[in-house]
């Protein structure tokens, strides 16, 4: 079937990177992630939730939106690094740190989004205008993908 050391199912060989098997981390990486942003989730969002239970689903959610498709979608694109390498520090691949500027901005986007859509829906009466609503969302969730990041990258 493959050459991978973790078997991958016949549906899922085509969407298999050529030496890339993101299988073999995801599942560890997803829950990872979710030990980090969950709690900043939840403690964030209890300020503007009306129920204090809707924070912890609503963090499992974005996670489960956007982790997949970090892992998955984002190795096939290429960034052009030549407008962020006068940033990067001596010693580090400006392609890489391109592409992961790149992709935690839009996995931050979409999140906030998602966030920003659960408060205008379940948020108290003063935060679920569209405007303070976006604010908060995307504030929660570069709050809450900055940690992660950075035990990702260090780990």
């Amino acid at each position: 079937m493959s050459e991978y050391p973790v078997m991958v199912p016949e549906w899922l060989a085509p969407w298999v990177l050529n030496d890339y098997n993101p299988l073999d981390l995801w599942w560890r990486a997803h829950w990872h992630t979710q030990s980090i942003e969950g709690p900043i989730y939840f403690l964030l969002l209890c300020w503007v939730c009306r129920r204090w239970w809707i924070p912890l689903p609503l963090a499992l959610f974005v996670n489960l939106v956007t982790h997949p498709l970090l892992w998955y979608y984002f190795p096939w694109f290429e960034p052009d690094p030549s407008y962020l390498a006068p940033l990067v520090p001596a010693g580090m691949d400006p392609v890489y740190i391109t592409w992961l500027v790149i992709a935690e901005s839009c996995v931050v986007a979409i999140e906030g989004l998602l966030v920003a859509l659960a408060i205008m829906r379940w948020g108290k009466e003063g935060c679920r205008a569209p405007a303070p609503a976006l604010f908060y969302g995307f504030a929660v969730a570069f709050v809450a993908n900055v940690p992660s990041t950075l035990a990702g990258l260090f780990l």
